[in-house]
C-alpha cells in the first residue's frame, strides 16, 4: 500500500488494547474472523492487538488495529496459507515504525465516511480565510478551502469556473507561514497564469514566486517559496525536486498523469514521496447532482 494520509486521529492521541467482547466495534472486528477455522480464529484472537490511527486505504477512511508478530508464531502459518482470503478481508502484513513484522486489520469507518462526504459536498462555509484588499472568496471556495486545509491528499474536481487556482491561494492564506516550500506542477502553458494569480490573491505578498523554466540554474533559485514548474521538465530537475521535502505539492490539471506507465507519472509518484501535503486539481467533471444550480458544480474527493 502507498503511504497515505492520516487524517482522522484516535480520540486518546494512543494506541489501545485490543479485546473484541468490550465493544460494538471490537465485535465487528470479531466478525472478521468468523470465516476462519476454530484453531486459526484462537491463534489470531491470541495476538496483542492495538488500536492504531485512522488512514485513508482503498481511498476509505478505515480504522484498524494492528498486532506485532514475531517470527516463530503460528499466526504466519495462518496468513501464508489463508493470504487471500485474510485479504479480502482487510488483513495484511506490514513493517511498523520500528521494523517488526505486524499484521493489521482494516474495516470502513462508516461514521468517517459520512463526514467525509458531507464535508466533500459542502456549498457554504463559516471558515474565516485571509484575503488580500479589495478581493473576497465565493463561500463555495471558502468551503474548498477548508475542505482541502483538513486533508492531506485531496483531488479538487470542480468544473471551470468554480476557481481552483483561487482555492489553492486560499489555503495558502490559511496556513500562512507553514507554507515555506510549496511545488506547482502545471502545463508548461499556465505557468504564468499561475504566477499572476498567486501573486493577485496571496496575501503574503513578500512570499517568492519562481517560474522554473528550461534554462533554470539551482543557484537562481530560493530555497523557500512557490516553484511552478511544468510536467515536461520534472525529469530535467529531478534531482533538485527530491532533494528536500515540500510542503505542499500541488497537481494542476491531474488527469496528465492518468497513465500510470508514463515517465511523467513516474516522476509525481517520486516527487509525491517528499510532500506532506498534496493537492490535485482537474477540470474534468464528476457526474454528481449539481451542487450549485445555475453554476458549475465543485468536487472534492479525499483520495489515496
Amino acid at each position: 500500500m502507498k503511504q497515505i494520509a492520516t487524517f482522522i486521529r484516535h480520540p486518546s492521541g494512543a494506541a489501545s488494547r485490543f479485546d473484541p467482547r468490550l465493544t460494538d466495534e471490537k465485535k465487528q472486528i470479531g466478525q472478521f474472523l468468523n470465516g476462519f477455522r476454530p484453531r486459526n480464529r484462537t491463534i489470531l484472537e491470541s495476538l496483542e492487538w492495538l488500536a492504531c490511527p485512522a488512514q485513508l486505504w482503498r481511498g476509505q477512511p478505515c480504522k484498524g488495529w494492528t498486532a506485532k508478530v514475531v517470527d516463530d508464531h503460528p499466526a504466519w502459518g495462518v496468513w501464508r496459507l489463508n493470504r487471500s482470503f485474510m485479504e479480502a478481508r482487510g488483513f495484511r502484513a506490514a513493517k511498523n515504525a520500528a521494523g517488526d513484522w505486524c499484521l493489521e486489520l482494516w474495516c470502513k469507518d462508516e461514521e468517517a465516511v459520512a463526514r467525509m462526504r458531507a464535508m466533500s459536498e459542502k456549498t457554504t462555509s463559516d471558515l474565516v480565510v485571509p484575503v488580500p484588499e479589495g478581493l473576497a472568496y465565493y463561500p463555495f471556495q471558502r468551503a474548498g478551502v477548508e475542505f482541502l486545509d483538513c486533508q492531506s491528499v485531496a483531488l479538487l474536481a470542480d468544473e471551470m469556473g468554480i476557481g481552483k487556482t483561487i482555492q489553492v491561494a486560499g489555503l495558502l492564506n490559511l496556513r500562512g507561514s507553514e507554507y515555506l516550500r510549496v511545488l506547482l506542477v502545471t502545463p508548461a502553458s499556465m505557468k504564468i497564469i499561475w504566477a499572476r494569480e498567486l501573486a493577485k490573491w496571496l496575501v503574503r505578498k513578500e512570499t517568492p514566486i519562481m517560474v522554473i523554466n528550461g534554462p533554470t540554474k539551482e543557484e537562481d533559485v530560493p530555497k523557500q517559496g512557490i516553484w511552478i514548474i511544468n510536467y515536461e521538465l520534472l525529469q530535467k530537475f529531478r534531482l533538485w525536486l527530491i532533494r528536500d521535502s515540500w510542503d505542499l505539492l500541488v497537481l494542476d490539471e491531474a488527469h496528465y498523469i492518468k497513465s500510470r506507465k508514463s515517465q511523467r507519472t513516474k516522476m509525481v509518484h517520486l516527487l509525491s514521496g517528499c510532500a506532506k501535503q498534496k493537492v490535485l486539481l482537474t477540470g474534468t467533471p464528476l457526474l454528481s447532482p449539481s451542487l450549485l444550480p445555475g453554476s458549475p458544480q465543485p468536487h472534492r474527493v479525499s483520495i489515496d
